[in-house]
């Protein structure tokens, strides 16, 4: 007897494991000699899968035929069916064409080639992505070109354009909505399951999944595809000044980097003679009539001659000697000067807008005709503030924001320790000047007051933003993204900073020290809460004492709020060299707090306006110093806590706490270390989360009032276990904790 395995074509025996290959006849095929009872065989060759199909497919199904011969015939047959795929199926790709004026993709056929790309131009390319397998894969989306169809293919430059590449994938710009301006879209968006445009496939089980468009560098991350699945991954590219003309290239999708077995690419080719579009201004001529004062000027009889399309009696004919080549001149048509337009120089006004028209020079300084690198006309190609620099560097803005991330007081960025001090635009990739500005529909309107927060500020007008919808206490709120576009648009300034410090954008604190969590803003601000600092809504503290807080001096005031005042993020997160000392006699310095208070940098941690000492505790005889609380006195008196009989406090005892209990304690100095504490108190142990106390250190303090919730060197009391405040009353109430040493069992306070 023999056992006989049938390979379909294009199968390659690896190891036939003792059997004969036959490869005409693509067998395998193993003898058994003579069988008198029951046989068991078990045969284990090793076969490669061809890379296609014979009909071309990347994923296929091919049956293994197997059949037990005897003398006689035929005594049993069998078959295997497997499913062949690798690990990531790319058949299919859609390019678009993104119209320069209106940003509005169109899609051409499936697989079609795009032609006719101009330099700048920008297109849209989609590949189908698909997992034939029944595990998860993972892919990193890479695009790659190559010129012809030959070659080594490489990676398009991501962000802007790179010196000798002719592609990168950029920033795909978006409409506003408002007629005049237009934002960059984000770096990455979803497409939508329904919204997948190539649904072919080679297995009816397979279900679309949500894909991917990339146009930015925060956008290249890699995406999981279901198994059973298919999907699309899409980009951004743009074409750079170096696009050579009239030439062909592939482009394909690649795993971070590595090419994917049999995947399709698409074909692009330039424009091989750039065409000049003409505005209805320059094709409209005026019927002027015959030449005007045509006469011979050589022994040929034939004279230059001029024909004026705009101004004939101004123009004069003009005469040489050359002869027999007429000469046409144009006449140039000067509109009515346009309105003013507001100088680079003049202070608190924008260049931007909204005076700008197409006649202005503005538009040049950053989008230069003939001279530009990048997309739009840019005059950098690379990084995006280089572009800002340019102007705000103190030579073509009096905003100097080049010299607030050069200065050297200003420390650099630790992310490890969780150690900011500037929105660091220059090193990370994820934060660009547009993140916060759009150039387009920036003005010098200032942020003003309402009960429900702050209104954007004109320097940040139609960008990105994230609105809530608060629930409960201490519960996570529902968050909007608005993308910045007509009638998606945030409305408070706190919204565009939630963009950032609220939901699944904040950071993991695993091995992370209390002090330096990342929270969520938008749980803590939410007005439900028992204790919060006003950003969202007016504070729940309107008691006397607070208003005399607010309304009092000290030696770093710098606001002037009411108990029914709503704040600014930037009121306490800004440019502390907006503070000036020698014009800021008690509220009333040359910044208002609605003004343009800039959170670029600060040289103190957390881009604070002013210093704030919430890490390191006082050493045992270190005398108090209101620069430990300059943040705090920005808004409140200092009487509170330097005099026992203040009235602008309802905690009689802050005084004795910050001033008095000098050398009281032996622990240390480290906020973090339960037991520290050898000095005066610093605000920041009785108050340590200050945005609110929906996420105390402690969960006990988390429905407290007065921003009271306890660091972590405050200990349990010795007899209770738990560190607690009870308040009894406007001004009275109890600690029962151990801190800086002393043991407080209940220990009351009263007025």
């Amino acid at each position: 007897m023999r056992l006989v395995a049938e390979l379909p074509a294009g199968w390659t025996v690896i190891d036939p494991d003792g059997g004969v290959v036959d490869a005409t006849a693509r067998t395998i095929e193993w003898q058994l000699g003579d069988v008198e009872t029951r046989l068991q065989v078990i045969v284990a060759p090793r076969l490669r899968a061809p890379v296609r199909s014979p009909a071309g497919e990347p994923a296929f199904r091919a049956t293994i035929e197997t059949r037990l011969e005897y003398v006689a015939g035929v005594a049993a047959t069998d078959a295997l069916t497997v499913l062949v795929a690798p690990a990531l199926v790319v058949e299919h790709s859609v390019l678009a064409r993104v119209e320069p004026i209106s940003q509005d993709p169109t899609y051409l056929a499936r697989d079609a080639g795009l032609t006719g790309v101009l330099r700048f131009d920008a297109f849209r390319i989609r590949f189908q992505v698909r997992n034939a397998d029944l595990p998860a894969a993972v892919l990193v989306p890479r695009l790659q070109y190559r010129l012809g169809v030959s070659g080594a293919y490489a990676d398009v430059p991501v962000g802007d354009s790179q010196g000798g590449a002719p592609f990168y994938i950029g920033t795909e710009w978006r409409r506003t909505g408002l007629g005049t301006g237009t934002l960059p879209g984000p770096a990455q968006e979803p497409i939508h399951a329904w919204d997948i445009s190539i649904r072919d496939t080679d297995d009816a089980t397979q279900a679309p999944a949500p894909g991917r468009r990339v146009m930015g560098r925060a956008g290249m991350v890699a995406i999981a595809i279901p198994g059973d699945s298919y999907t699309e991954v899409e980009f951004t590219v743009r074409a750079s000044i170096d696009l050579p003309l009239g030439a062909w290239f592939d482009l394909r999708l690649a795993d971070g980097g590595r090419a994917i077995a049999s995947a399709t690419s698409a074909s692009v080719i330039s424009e091989a003679t750039p065409h000049i579009e003409l505005t209805r201004g320059q094709r409209d001529g005026v019927p002027v009539g015959p030449p005007v004062d045509a006469r011979p000027s050589s022994a040929r009889g034939i004279g230059d001659v001029d024909f004026p399309l705009v101004t004939p009696d101004v123009i004069a004919a003009t005469w040489s000697d050359r002869g027999g080549m007429p000469i046409y001149r144009l006449a140039v048509a000067l509109p009515t000067a346009p309105k003013a337009q507001a100088p680079l120089f003049a202070p608190f006004t924008s260049p931007h807008a909204p005076d700008t028209s197409l006649v202005s020079d503005s538009c040049a300084a950053c989008h230069p005709a003939h001279t530009a690198r990048s997309s739009y006309l840019l005059s950098r190609d690379a990084p995006q503030e280089a572009l800002c620099f340019a102007c705000h560097n103190g030579m073509g803005s009096n905003l100097n924001v080049q010299a607030q991330y050069a200065d050297a007081a200003v420390p650099a960025n630790n992310s490890a320790t969780r150690d900011y001090y500037r929105h660091d635009v220059i090193s990370d990739v994820n934060l660009e000047c547009t993140s916060c500005h759009n150039a387009h529909n920036a003005t010098p309107a200032a942020s003003t007051q309402t009960t429900t927060g702050w209104t954007v500020a004109g320097a940040q007008s139609t960008v990105a933003g994230v609105v809530v919808t608060n629930g409960a206490a201490r519960s996570t709120p529902t968050y909007t993204v608005q993308d910045g576009t007509f009638g998606h648009q945030p409305t408070r300034e706190y919204e565009i900073c939630f963009k950032c410090h609220t939901g699944a954008t904040v950071a993991s604190n695993t091995g992370q020290l209390p002090s330096r969590y990342e929270l969520d803003k938008g749980v803590e601000l939410n007005p439900a809460n028992a204790s919060y600092h006003p950003v969202e809504a007016a504070g729940k503290n309107a008691t006397a004492a607070m208003g005399l807080s607010l309304s009092g001096t000290s030696p770093y005031k710098q606001w002037n709020f009411t108990t029914g005042s709503t704040v600014r993020c930037v009121n306490c997160h800004g440019d502390p060299r907006k503070w000036n000392a020698t014009l800021q006699p008690n509220g009333t310095g040359a910044t208002a707090a609605g003004g343009d208070l800039a959170p670029h940098a600060s040289q103190y941690r957390g881009i604070l306006i002013q210093s704030y000492r919430d890490r390191i505790l006082k050493s045992s005889n270190e005398a108090y110093a209101a620069a430990d609380s300059a943040l705090c006195l920005v808004c409140h008196a200092e009487a509170g806590f330097v005099s026992n009989s203040s009235s602008a406090t309802n905690f009689r005892l802050h005084q004795k706490h910050v001033t008095g209990i000098a050398g009281k304690g032996n622990g240390g100095t480290d906020i973090d270390t339960p037991g520290a504490g050898q000095g005066n108190a610093t605000c920041a142990e009785c108050h340590f989360r200050i945005h609110g106390t929906a996420l105390a250190y402690r969960v006990g303090d988390r429905n407290n009032t007065r921003l009271v919730n306890f660091a972590p060197n405050v200990l349990p009391n010795s007899v209770t276990g738990i560190p607690s405040w009870t308040s009894t009353g406007i001004g009275t109430g109890s600690c029962t904790l151990t801190c800086h040493g002393k043991e407080h069992d209940g220990l009351q306070y009263g007025p």
